[in-house]
Protein backbone atom coordinates (compact mmCIF):
# COMPACT_ATOMS: atom_id res chain seq x y z
CA UNK A 1 0.00 0.00 0.00
CA UNK A 2 1.21 3.38 -0.63
CA UNK A 3 0.42 6.20 1.60
CA UNK A 4 0.13 10.16 1.31
CA UNK A 5 0.14 11.84 4.16
CA UNK A 6 -0.24 15.67 4.38
CA UNK A 7 0.32 17.77 7.70
CA UNK A 8 -1.86 20.21 9.26
CA UNK A 9 0.56 22.92 7.57
CA UNK A 10 0.17 21.22 3.86
CA UNK A 11 -0.10 23.99 1.20
CA UNK A 12 -0.86 20.91 -1.43
CA UNK A 13 -3.67 20.52 -2.99
CA UNK A 14 -4.53 17.18 -2.17
CA UNK A 15 -8.04 16.47 -4.61
CA UNK A 16 -6.29 15.81 -7.56
CA UNK A 17 -4.01 12.21 -7.39
CA UNK A 18 -2.33 12.07 -10.25
CA UNK A 19 0.51 10.02 -11.26
CA UNK A 20 2.76 10.92 -14.70
CA UNK A 21 0.34 10.34 -17.41
CA UNK A 22 -2.71 10.20 -14.65
CA UNK A 23 -3.07 6.53 -15.24
CA UNK A 24 -4.21 4.50 -12.07
CA UNK A 25 -1.78 2.55 -10.70
CA UNK A 26 -1.91 2.05 -7.02
CA UNK A 27 -3.63 2.26 -3.81
CA UNK A 28 -4.09 5.59 -1.81
CA UNK A 29 -5.12 6.68 1.75
CA UNK A 30 -4.90 10.47 1.13
CA UNK A 31 -4.84 12.34 4.70
CA UNK A 32 -4.91 15.91 5.68
CA UNK A 33 -4.43 17.04 8.87
CA UNK A 34 -4.76 13.50 10.11
CA UNK A 35 -8.35 13.32 8.18
CA UNK A 36 -8.92 10.33 6.11
CA UNK A 37 -10.62 12.52 3.52
CA UNK A 38 -10.31 9.71 0.37
CA UNK A 39 -9.63 6.16 -0.44
CA UNK A 40 -8.34 5.11 -3.88
CA UNK A 41 -7.98 1.78 -5.45
CA UNK A 42 -6.92 1.79 -9.34
CA UNK A 43 -9.36 3.51 -11.40
CA UNK A 44 -11.93 4.44 -8.70
CA UNK A 45 -11.76 7.23 -6.00
CA UNK A 46 -14.19 8.21 -3.31
CA UNK A 47 -14.05 10.82 -1.18
CA UNK A 48 -15.30 10.80 2.08
CA UNK A 49 -17.80 13.18 4.10
CA UNK A 50 -15.60 16.06 5.15
CA UNK A 51 -15.16 20.11 4.47
CA UNK A 52 -13.00 21.65 3.68
CA UNK A 53 -11.77 25.78 3.11
CA UNK A 54 -11.25 26.79 -0.43
CA UNK A 55 -10.52 30.26 -1.96
CA UNK A 56 -11.83 29.24 -5.36
CA UNK A 57 -14.09 31.61 -7.07
CA UNK A 58 -12.99 34.59 -4.63
CA UNK A 59 -11.51 38.01 -5.81
CA UNK A 60 -8.04 38.75 -5.00
CA UNK A 61 -7.70 40.76 -1.73
CA UNK A 62 -6.91 44.43 -2.09
CA UNK A 63 -4.45 46.89 0.25
CA UNK A 64 -2.69 43.22 1.93
CA UNK A 65 -5.60 42.31 3.11
CA UNK A 66 -6.20 38.42 2.83
CA UNK A 67 -9.43 37.64 1.97
CA UNK A 68 -11.53 34.83 3.85
CA UNK A 69 -11.85 31.60 3.55
CA UNK A 70 -15.16 29.94 2.64
CA UNK A 71 -16.06 26.49 3.46
CA UNK A 72 -17.05 23.79 1.60
CA UNK A 73 -18.95 20.45 2.18
CA UNK A 74 -17.85 17.07 0.49
CA UNK A 75 -20.49 14.36 0.56
CA UNK A 76 -19.73 10.63 -1.00
CA UNK A 77 -18.13 11.12 -3.88
CA UNK A 78 -16.72 8.55 -6.67
CA UNK A 79 -15.11 9.43 -9.26
CA UNK A 80 -13.85 7.28 -12.33
CA UNK A 81 -10.19 8.59 -12.80
CA UNK A 82 -9.89 5.83 -15.61
CA UNK A 83 -12.59 8.36 -17.67
CA UNK A 84 -13.03 11.62 -15.64
CA UNK A 85 -9.27 12.28 -14.65
CA UNK A 86 -10.39 16.25 -13.79
CA UNK A 87 -13.63 14.47 -10.94
CA UNK A 88 -16.39 16.03 -12.56
CA UNK A 89 -19.25 13.70 -12.55
CA UNK A 90 -20.05 11.91 -9.43
CA UNK A 91 -21.01 8.31 -10.10
CA UNK A 92 -21.58 6.78 -6.97
CA UNK A 93 -25.38 6.30 -7.41
CA UNK A 94 -24.08 4.29 -10.79
CA UNK A 95 -21.64 2.00 -8.76
CA UNK A 96 -23.04 1.11 -5.08
CA UNK A 97 -20.49 -2.22 -5.08
CA UNK A 98 -17.53 0.13 -5.83
CA UNK A 99 -18.15 2.27 -3.28
CA UNK A 100 -18.62 0.06 -0.52
CA UNK A 101 -15.69 -1.74 -1.71
CA UNK A 102 -13.72 1.19 -1.06
CA UNK A 103 -15.55 1.97 1.91
CA UNK A 104 -14.13 -1.20 3.46
CA UNK A 105 -10.55 0.11 2.37
CA UNK A 106 -11.24 2.94 4.25
CA UNK A 107 -12.21 1.23 7.21
CA UNK A 108 -9.15 -0.61 7.33
CA UNK A 109 -7.26 2.49 7.20
CA UNK A 110 -9.57 3.72 10.49
CA UNK A 111 -8.59 0.68 12.40
CA UNK A 112 -4.84 1.18 11.58
CA UNK A 113 -3.70 4.77 11.16
CA UNK A 114 -6.61 6.52 12.60
CA UNK A 115 -8.59 9.32 11.86
CA UNK A 116 -9.96 12.71 13.54
CA UNK A 117 -12.98 13.06 11.26
CA UNK A 118 -14.28 10.19 13.06
CA UNK A 119 -12.62 10.60 16.10
CA UNK A 120 -10.53 6.91 15.52
CA UNK A 121 -7.14 6.63 17.36
CA UNK A 122 -5.98 3.79 15.46
CA UNK A 123 -4.70 0.21 16.90
CA UNK A 124 -1.29 1.23 17.47
CA UNK A 125 -2.02 4.04 19.55
CA UNK A 126 -0.50 6.45 17.46
CA UNK A 127 -1.62 10.20 16.40
CA UNK A 128 -4.41 9.89 12.97
CA UNK A 129 -2.88 9.40 10.19
CA UNK A 130 1.12 8.70 11.09
CA UNK A 131 2.35 5.61 10.51
CA UNK A 132 3.64 5.02 13.90
CA UNK A 133 3.96 7.20 16.95
CA UNK A 134 7.38 8.05 17.67
CA UNK A 135 9.63 7.58 20.86
CA UNK A 136 8.97 11.00 22.38
CA UNK A 137 5.21 10.83 22.57
CA UNK A 138 5.28 7.03 23.63
CA UNK A 139 7.69 8.32 26.67
CA UNK A 140 5.33 11.43 27.71
CA UNK A 141 2.08 8.71 27.36
CA UNK A 142 3.68 6.22 29.04
CA UNK A 143 7.02 7.19 30.75
CA UNK A 144 7.63 3.46 32.06
CA UNK A 145 7.20 2.43 28.56
CA UNK A 146 10.02 0.74 26.62
CA UNK A 147 10.56 0.62 23.00
CA UNK A 148 9.82 -3.02 21.36
CA UNK A 149 13.57 -2.97 20.22
CA UNK A 150 14.48 -2.86 23.75
CA UNK A 151 11.89 -5.45 24.59
CA UNK A 152 12.90 -7.91 22.24
CA UNK A 153 16.35 -8.57 23.73
CA UNK A 154 17.15 -10.28 20.15
CA UNK A 155 20.58 -9.56 20.23
CA UNK A 156 20.84 -7.71 17.04
CA UNK A 157 22.43 -4.32 16.42
CA UNK A 158 22.82 -1.87 13.27
CA UNK A 159 26.55 -0.64 12.52
CA UNK A 160 27.91 0.68 9.60
CA UNK A 161 29.91 -1.09 7.19
CA UNK A 162 32.07 -0.38 4.57
CA UNK A 163 32.47 3.69 5.74
CA UNK A 164 35.08 4.60 3.02
CA UNK A 165 32.81 3.48 0.23
CA UNK A 166 30.12 4.52 -1.43
CA UNK A 167 27.87 2.87 -4.17
CA UNK A 168 24.92 4.07 -6.70
CA UNK A 169 21.70 2.33 -6.71
CA UNK A 170 23.14 -1.17 -4.63
CA UNK A 171 21.05 -4.25 -4.80
CA UNK A 172 23.05 -7.23 -4.17
CA UNK A 173 25.84 -8.16 -1.43
CA UNK A 174 26.98 -11.70 -1.51
CA UNK A 175 29.83 -14.08 -1.37
CA UNK A 176 31.13 -16.81 -4.12
CA UNK A 177 32.06 -18.99 -1.66
CA UNK A 178 35.22 -19.05 -2.72
CA UNK A 179 37.35 -19.11 0.90
CA UNK A 180 38.87 -15.61 -0.49
CA UNK A 181 36.89 -13.24 1.97
CA UNK A 182 36.23 -11.26 -0.24
CA UNK A 183 32.76 -9.42 -1.78
CA UNK A 184 30.86 -8.33 -4.13
CA UNK A 185 27.97 -5.67 -4.31
CA UNK A 186 26.01 -5.03 -7.32
CA UNK A 187 24.44 -2.13 -8.46
CA UNK A 188 20.70 -1.68 -10.40
CA UNK A 189 22.97 0.36 -13.25
CA UNK A 190 24.79 -2.54 -14.19
CA UNK A 191 28.42 -2.15 -12.33
CA UNK A 192 29.49 -5.81 -10.10
CA UNK A 193 32.12 -4.36 -6.89
CA UNK A 194 34.38 -6.66 -5.64
CA UNK A 195 36.34 -5.61 -2.25
CA UNK A 196 38.50 -6.84 0.11
CA UNK A 197 36.01 -8.31 3.49
CA UNK A 198 37.21 -5.90 6.20
CA UNK A 199 35.57 -2.30 7.66
CA UNK A 200 38.73 -0.02 6.65
CA UNK A 201 38.86 -1.38 2.88
CA UNK A 202 38.98 2.01 0.74
CA UNK A 203 38.29 0.83 -2.56
CA UNK A 204 36.87 -1.44 -4.96
CA UNK A 205 38.01 -2.93 -7.98
CA UNK A 206 35.09 -3.04 -10.88
CA UNK A 207 33.94 -6.98 -11.66
CA UNK A 208 31.85 -6.22 -14.35
CA UNK A 209 30.26 -3.61 -15.95
CA UNK A 210 27.29 -3.82 -18.41
CA UNK A 211 25.80 -0.43 -17.93
CA UNK A 212 25.54 -0.33 -21.62
CA UNK A 213 23.51 -3.73 -21.83
CA UNK A 214 20.81 -2.67 -18.39
CA UNK A 215 17.98 -0.52 -19.00
CA UNK A 216 17.11 1.46 -15.95
CA UNK A 217 14.91 4.60 -15.37
CA UNK A 218 14.39 6.35 -11.97
CA UNK A 219 11.22 7.13 -13.27
CA UNK A 220 10.02 3.34 -13.84
CA UNK A 221 12.72 1.91 -10.84
CA UNK A 222 11.69 -1.77 -10.57
CA UNK A 223 13.97 -2.47 -14.01
CA UNK A 224 17.69 -2.45 -13.71
CA UNK A 225 20.27 -5.43 -13.04
CA UNK A 226 18.48 -7.42 -9.82
CA UNK A 227 20.37 -10.70 -9.40
CA UNK A 228 23.55 -11.76 -9.03
CA UNK A 229 24.51 -15.59 -8.08
CA UNK A 230 28.01 -17.70 -7.84
CA UNK A 231 28.11 -21.20 -9.75
CA UNK A 232 28.59 -23.92 -6.38
CA UNK A 233 31.71 -24.79 -8.13
CA UNK A 234 32.97 -21.36 -8.94
CA UNK A 235 36.15 -22.19 -7.55
CA UNK A 236 36.61 -24.05 -10.44
CA UNK A 237 34.24 -23.61 -13.58
CA UNK A 238 34.36 -19.62 -12.43
CA UNK A 239 31.30 -18.86 -13.35
CA UNK A 240 28.57 -16.24 -12.11
CA UNK A 241 24.65 -15.61 -13.09
CA UNK A 242 22.68 -12.60 -13.62
CA UNK A 243 19.42 -10.95 -14.13
CA UNK A 244 18.69 -7.78 -15.64
CA UNK A 245 16.58 -5.75 -17.92
CA UNK A 246 17.74 -5.18 -21.17
CA UNK A 247 18.59 -2.21 -22.99
CA UNK A 248 17.76 -2.79 -26.84
CA UNK A 249 14.93 -4.45 -25.82
CA UNK A 250 11.69 -2.75 -23.48
CA UNK A 251 10.70 -4.74 -20.64
CA UNK A 252 12.95 -7.91 -21.30
CA UNK A 253 14.64 -9.90 -18.51
CA UNK A 254 17.58 -11.12 -19.44
CA UNK A 255 18.78 -14.31 -17.51
CA UNK A 256 22.99 -15.13 -18.45
CA UNK A 257 26.02 -17.06 -17.41
CA UNK A 258 29.03 -15.20 -17.39
CA UNK A 259 32.88 -16.13 -16.65
CA UNK A 260 35.68 -15.14 -15.05
CA UNK A 261 38.86 -13.96 -16.69
CA UNK A 262 41.89 -16.36 -17.32
CA UNK A 263 44.01 -13.44 -16.41
CA UNK A 264 42.52 -11.85 -13.43
CA UNK A 265 40.53 -13.29 -10.51
CA UNK A 266 38.99 -9.71 -9.68
CA UNK A 267 37.59 -9.04 -13.21
CA UNK A 268 34.55 -11.09 -15.89
CA UNK A 269 35.15 -12.16 -19.12
CA UNK A 270 32.71 -9.70 -20.48
CA UNK A 271 32.57 -11.25 -24.08
CA UNK A 272 32.10 -14.67 -22.34
CA UNK A 273 28.19 -13.42 -22.08
CA UNK A 274 26.27 -16.60 -22.78
CA UNK A 275 22.35 -15.80 -22.52
CA UNK A 276 20.05 -19.02 -20.83
CA UNK A 277 16.52 -16.70 -20.71
CA UNK A 278 14.49 -13.82 -22.43
CA UNK A 279 11.53 -12.87 -20.66
CA UNK A 280 9.57 -9.88 -21.95
CA UNK A 281 7.18 -8.41 -19.96
CA UNK A 282 4.15 -6.27 -20.34
CA UNK A 283 4.93 -3.34 -17.75
CA UNK A 284 7.92 -2.21 -16.31
CA UNK A 285 7.33 -3.44 -12.61
CA UNK A 286 6.97 -6.19 -10.80
CA UNK A 287 9.96 -8.21 -12.10
CA UNK A 288 11.03 -9.84 -9.31
CA UNK A 289 15.04 -10.58 -9.19
CA UNK A 290 16.56 -13.06 -7.36
CA UNK A 291 18.54 -16.12 -8.21
CA UNK A 292 20.13 -18.48 -6.26
CA UNK A 293 21.53 -21.73 -6.52
CA UNK A 294 19.82 -24.28 -4.02
CA UNK A 295 21.34 -26.99 -1.52
CA UNK A 296 20.15 -29.28 -4.68
CA UNK A 297 22.31 -27.51 -7.08
CA UNK A 298 19.74 -26.24 -9.43
CA UNK A 299 19.55 -22.51 -9.90
CA UNK A 300 16.11 -20.80 -8.68
CA UNK A 301 14.78 -17.83 -10.59
CA UNK A 302 12.15 -15.70 -9.15
CA UNK A 303 9.91 -13.35 -11.63
CA UNK A 304 6.93 -11.40 -10.95
CA UNK A 305 3.85 -10.99 -12.49
CA UNK A 306 4.46 -9.16 -15.68
CA UNK A 307 3.59 -5.71 -13.21
CA UNK A 308 0.60 -2.71 -13.67
CA UNK A 309 -2.27 -3.38 -10.68
CA UNK A 310 -3.48 -6.49 -9.66
CA UNK A 311 -1.94 -9.08 -12.07
CA UNK A 312 -4.35 -8.23 -15.43
CA UNK A 313 -3.49 -10.47 -17.68
CA UNK A 314 -3.40 -13.34 -14.83
CA UNK A 315 -0.23 -14.38 -15.26
CA UNK A 316 0.43 -16.03 -11.77
CA UNK A 317 -2.02 -18.60 -12.18
CA UNK A 318 -1.30 -19.58 -16.01
CA UNK A 319 1.15 -22.52 -16.32
CA UNK A 320 1.91 -21.33 -19.75
CA UNK A 321 3.72 -18.49 -18.70
CA UNK A 322 6.83 -17.76 -16.27
CA UNK A 323 5.49 -14.89 -15.03
CA UNK A 324 4.27 -14.78 -11.60
CA UNK A 325 6.65 -18.01 -10.62
CA UNK A 326 9.80 -19.34 -8.62
CA UNK A 327 11.71 -21.15 -11.47
CA UNK A 328 14.16 -24.32 -11.46
CA UNK A 329 16.82 -24.90 -13.80
CA UNK A 330 20.07 -26.94 -14.18
CA UNK A 331 22.33 -24.87 -15.88
CA UNK A 332 25.05 -27.49 -15.84
CA UNK A 333 23.23 -29.84 -18.58
CA UNK A 334 21.50 -28.42 -21.82
CA UNK A 335 18.00 -30.27 -22.43
CA UNK A 336 17.68 -30.00 -27.05
CA UNK A 337 17.71 -26.44 -28.05
CA UNK A 338 17.96 -25.25 -24.89
CA UNK A 339 20.71 -24.00 -22.98
CA UNK A 340 19.83 -25.46 -19.64
CA UNK A 341 17.85 -28.68 -18.58
CA UNK A 342 14.63 -29.39 -16.60
CA UNK A 343 15.44 -31.15 -13.40
CA UNK A 344 12.72 -34.70 -14.18
CA UNK A 345 11.22 -34.00 -10.36
CA UNK A 346 10.28 -30.61 -11.22
CA UNK A 347 6.44 -30.72 -10.35
CA UNK A 348 4.80 -30.37 -14.24
CA UNK A 349 7.33 -31.91 -16.03
CA UNK A 350 5.12 -34.31 -18.33
CA UNK A 351 1.98 -32.62 -17.74
CA UNK A 352 -0.94 -31.45 -19.58
CA UNK A 353 -2.60 -30.49 -21.01
CA UNK A 354 -1.49 -26.91 -23.06
CA UNK A 355 1.84 -25.70 -23.48
CA UNK A 356 2.88 -25.50 -19.54
CA UNK A 357 6.46 -23.96 -19.17
CA UNK A 358 7.77 -26.98 -17.13
CA UNK A 359 10.77 -24.78 -15.25
CA UNK A 360 8.15 -24.10 -12.96
CA UNK A 361 8.66 -24.60 -9.20
CA UNK A 362 6.34 -23.10 -7.63
CA UNK A 363 3.61 -20.23 -9.15
CA UNK A 364 0.70 -17.90 -8.05
CA UNK A 365 3.44 -15.22 -6.90
CA UNK A 366 3.21 -11.60 -7.05
CA UNK A 367 6.55 -10.12 -7.18
CA UNK A 368 9.31 -12.31 -5.09
CA UNK A 369 11.92 -9.46 -4.68
CA UNK A 370 14.45 -11.91 -2.65
CA UNK A 371 14.23 -15.37 -1.62
CA UNK A 372 16.83 -17.23 0.13
CA UNK A 373 17.65 -20.93 1.90
CA UNK A 374 17.97 -22.04 5.18
CA UNK A 375 21.75 -23.19 5.38
CA UNK A 376 20.51 -26.20 8.07
CA UNK A 377 17.17 -26.96 6.28
CA UNK A 378 17.52 -26.43 3.02
CA UNK A 379 14.19 -24.44 3.18
CA UNK A 380 13.38 -21.76 0.81
CA UNK A 381 11.59 -18.45 2.08
CA UNK A 382 10.53 -15.77 0.11
CA UNK A 383 9.23 -12.66 0.77
CA UNK A 384 6.49 -11.53 -1.84
CA UNK A 385 5.31 -8.07 -2.13
CA UNK A 386 2.16 -7.80 -1.53
CA UNK A 387 -0.60 -5.82 -3.66
CA UNK A 388 -2.90 -3.29 -1.36
CA UNK A 389 -3.00 -4.88 2.42
CA UNK A 390 -1.05 -7.94 3.16
CA UNK A 391 2.92 -8.61 2.82
CA UNK A 392 4.02 -12.66 2.56
CA UNK A 393 6.76 -14.43 3.75
CA UNK A 394 6.20 -17.83 1.71
CA UNK A 395 7.53 -21.16 2.85
CA UNK A 396 8.57 -22.24 -1.23
CA UNK A 397 6.99 -25.97 -1.90
CA UNK A 398 7.33 -27.91 -5.10
CA UNK A 399 4.32 -27.45 -6.59
CA UNK A 400 3.14 -24.85 -4.77
CA UNK A 401 0.44 -22.08 -5.60
CA UNK A 402 0.69 -19.49 -3.17
CA UNK A 403 -2.85 -17.58 -4.37
CA UNK A 404 -2.41 -14.55 -6.64
CA UNK A 405 -4.29 -12.79 -7.71
CA UNK A 406 -7.10 -14.48 -6.30
CA UNK A 407 -6.10 -13.83 -2.99
CA UNK A 408 -3.48 -11.93 -0.97
CA UNK A 409 -1.98 -13.55 1.84
CA UNK A 410 -4.77 -15.18 3.34
CA UNK A 411 -7.52 -12.61 1.77
CA UNK A 412 -9.76 -12.44 -1.13
CA UNK A 413 -8.70 -10.05 -3.82
CA UNK A 414 -9.57 -7.77 -4.21
CA UNK A 415 -11.37 -6.94 -0.71
CA UNK A 416 -15.05 -7.00 -1.11
CA UNK A 417 -15.26 -9.12 -4.26
CA UNK A 418 -17.42 -12.41 -3.97
CA UNK A 419 -15.97 -15.46 -1.70
CA UNK A 420 -14.53 -17.35 -4.81
CA UNK A 421 -10.91 -18.76 -6.32
CA UNK A 422 -8.75 -20.84 -4.05
CA UNK A 423 -8.19 -21.09 -0.72
CA UNK A 424 -4.87 -20.14 1.06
Amino acid sequence: MLLFFFNDTATTEIYTLSLHDALPIYAFYCYYGGELRAVRDRRWKLHLPHEYRTLAGKPPGHGGIAVPYSHTKIELELFDLQNDIGETANVAAEHPEIVARLEKFAELARQDLGDKLTNRQGENIRPPGRLKQTQKQAKKQNPSSTTHAEESSLGVEVEPAFGHLKFRLPVVLTHANDDTDRLWIASQLGVIHVLENHDDVEETKVFLDIEDKVFYNSNENEEGFLGLTFHPNYRQNGELFVYYTAQENPHTSVLSRFRISADDPDQVDRASEEELLRIHQPYWNHNGGTIEFGPDGYLYIALGDGGWFGDPHENSQNLETLLGKILRIDVDRQDGPLPYAIPKDNPFVGKGPGNIREEIWAYGLRNVWRFSFDRKTGQCWAADVGQNTWEEINLIRRGGNYGWNLREGRHRFPIGESDGGSGP
